[in-house]
């Protein structure tokens, strides 16, 4: 541990106090870094409250944090937790409002901890009052260090990393008050709505630079600026460190909008409800504006929300085009559960050229999108089964028996042979895709048939039941139900049993690792290995995947909180959630079979599945992982003429020989 002096002048004595810092590796953090370790971050109300939670969780990933505030006995004892904790940390007295001293603050937070890439406008005042009631002074207070504040904070270090390049993060912090009316808080609340405001332009003006933008809107969060925690002493709201972790979180998937408590957001939706609702008004008696054309710089402005990835078909945003904010959806299609957070598409990896030029083919087919409403077509639209004729042509042969699945409740399994099958064999367990809510058994079974021939293995296929009519935990005990029961036929059926493998493409990947987890737990059966073909395993969305891939591709990031929605209802996203539902929730992959797991580097699922196989590799398994570049999401079965489909398809029935045949 070191220390430095960072003093003021004669005329200004309190400006910068005296500060202890130290510098550590993440190894000494305790937990393995990525963004934001070794950045520097100036947060600016971080004596107490959500400034603090912030610098807390910044810290604790590595980052080197000056902590700015105008109270500086809190602020020395904020800078030494973090010094005691093993966190790099100056402490900065500076008054946000204050014009001509912002340039003095950086310069000095620099000069101790290195370039800042990471601003965190956090600074606020709020005092009680109607606007009836508000006066002039308490107006201008409100705005000087709310909005003011922001703004000066902003103009001191753009400019710096502008001039530098690379990576940056400005955070602003508003207020849900600054999405919806709050009574009894005018100013405040109309400050909030300005640093909204502020937010929403810089993003629009920064789009096409490394610099992102987030905008913090808390509920109530226990920051001991409030009345009620003045009279009682006693918290009122929400952890603050609760928050600081939240919002690091958001911020490391590059979301735009923090929102920290989903109860307020049936309020925000009803206002934009009555938004649009005047805008449709507008439209019937006056018809469209010409004029919107060239404000938007020639841009239709119906065509600028397809580009941006906002609905149904989006389309690629042009290089000149700007990207329209996305509005909030329905509770049942896509709302965040309490701590997830909307995303704005930040920038993603390309496709793959030749698989781009099959998804614009596809795009009326498999809209990007898929909501609730839609679940009803999607099973009408996918009542595949195999003919007798098909099995013929392949020499294969099938008969479907009648098991009993979760809770004895009647499920069937189709098994399916080389009609020259004898003794016994490999044996496969599948469970299709089909986002939790759609698919049969005969779905994608294209992958599978191939190791039926060649390794004269038996294949058995679930149909296991479907949300929304049948919630977790049916489709992965169904699933596992299916698994008991092949294994106890194994060798009726054919198969050796010490040979059998689970596999699975999306949903049906994650529920493939469901039932090996549960497997493992429940003492049995035994299997060989497990085959993951892109799978959905984290219902949490709060990956960078997950953030960039909304409104583009295929089963985008709305469409993964629609499945999970309808597979979890309410508990999507909370604590109550088993990891035989959500395998990415495991912190234990130990007694795992070898696995199998591939994903496109353009998709959702992308991150989730990267982590897994790290995670499997942490607790000591064996695991191959492709990420196959450009691929979208199915794209070897939707795209089976392509070069990199040829690659994925050709990986992984290397894979699958290897086990069989070992």
């Amino acid at each position: 541990m070191g220390s430095a002096a960072i003093g003021g002048t004669a005329d200004r004595p309190q400006e910068v106090i005296v500060v202890r810092y130290v510098h550590c590796s993440p190894s000494q953090l305790g937990a393995t870094m990525t963004w934001p370790s070794g950045e520097t971050a100036f947060v600016t109300g971080a004596a107490s409250g959500i400034g603090l939670g912030i610098a807390r969780a910044l810290a604790a990933r590595g980052a080197r944090v000056a902590l700015v505030d105008r109270d500086g006995h809190r602020l020395a004892a904020a800078a030494e937790e973090l010094s005691a904790a093993g966190g790099s940390a100056v402490a900065i007295e500076l008054d946000v409002s204050a014009e001509g001293r912002w340039d003095d603050a950086a310069d000095r937070a620099e000069a101790a901890l290195g370039p800042i890439s990471i601003l965190v406008n956090n600074a606020g005042v709020i005092s009680g009052a109607p606007l009836t009631g508000t006066t002039f002074e308490n107006w201008r207070r409100h705005f000087k260090v709310n909005v003011d504040g922001q703004f000066l904070g902003m103009s001191t270090f753009l400019p710096r990393f502008l001039e530098r390049g690379g990576r940056a993060h400005i955070l602003n912090t508003a207020s849900m008050a600054g999405l919806m009316p709050v009574p009894g808080v005018g100013a405040y609340s109309a400050s909030k709505f300005a640093g909204v405001g502020l937010s929403l332009a810089l993003r629009e003006e920064l789009r096409d630079t490394g610099i992102r933008v987030s905008v913090l809107c808390p509920g109530t969060v226990s920051t001991g600026m409030t009345a009620a925690e003045a009279t009682s002493g006693h918290p009122a709201g929400a952890n603050p460190d609760r928050v600081g972790e939240q919002v690091v979180e958001a911020m490391e998937a590059g979301r735009f909008v923090i929102p920290t408590h989903g109860d307020f957001e049936p309020i925000v939706t009803e206002l934009h409800r009555e938004i649009e609702q005047a805008f449709r008004d507008t439209d019937e008696r006056h018809g469209p504006d010409p004029s919107v054309r060239m404000i938007l710089g020639g841009v239709d402005p119906v065509d600028r929300m397809l580009r941006s990835g906002t609905g149904p078909g989006a389309r690629p945003a042009a290089p000149d085009e700007t990207r329209a904010v996305p509005m909030i959806p329905s509770r049942m299609n896509a709302a965040p559960a309490k701590g997830d957070t909307m995303s704005v598409n930040p920038p993603r990896p390309p496709f793959d050229p030749e698989l781009e030029a099959v998804l614009a083919a596809l795009a009326d087919r498999f809209p990007a999108s898929m909501t609730a409403e839609m679940i009803p077509r999607l099973r009408e639209s996918d009542t595949r089964t195999m003919t007798d004729e098909q099995l013929a042509a392949a020499d294969l042969t099938r008969r479907d028996v009648t098991i009993p699945g979760f809770r004895g409740d009647d499920i069937t399994v189709s098994v399916i042979a080389r009609r020259d099958h004898r003794g016994t064999g490999p044996g496969i367990y599948n469970t299709h895709g089909g986002g939790m809510v759609a698919g049969n058994r005969f779905a994608a079974l294209d992958q599978c048939i191939p190791w039926v021939l060649e390794h004269d293995a038996v294949l058995v296929t679930v149909e296991y039941r479907l949300a929304p009519e049948y919630p977790d935990p049916y489709p992965v005990e169904d699933c596992y139900a299916g698994l008991l029961w092949t294994a106890g036929h194994a060798h009726g059926l054919g198969i050796d049993p010490n040979r059998l493998i689970i596999a699975g493409p999306s949903a049906g990947g994650g529920l493939a690792a469901g039932t090996a987890l549960l497997a493992r737990d429940r003492k049995g059966p035994a299997l060989a290995g497990q085959v993951l073909m892109y799978p959905m395993l984290d219902d949490r969305n709060r990956t960078a995947s997950s953030a960039q891939f909304d409104g583009i591709g295929v089963w985008d990031r709305s469409s993964n909180l629609m499945g999970w929605t309808a597979l979890l209802g309410d508990r999507r996203g909370t604590e109550d959630v088993s990891v035989h539902a959500a395998p990415a929730r495991a912190t234990d992959l130990s007694g795992l079979p070898p696995t199998f797991i591939e994903v496109g580097s353009a998709e959702v699922f992308r991150d989730e599945d990267v982590a897994f196989a790290t995670a499997l590799w942490r607790d000591g398994g064996q695991a191959e992982l492709h990420v196959w570049p450009g691929g979208f999401h199915g794209f070897d079965m939707m795209a089976p003429h392509t070069a990199v489909a040829h690659a994925a398809v050709t990986a992984r029935n290397a894979w699958v020989a290897r086990i069989m045949e070992a």
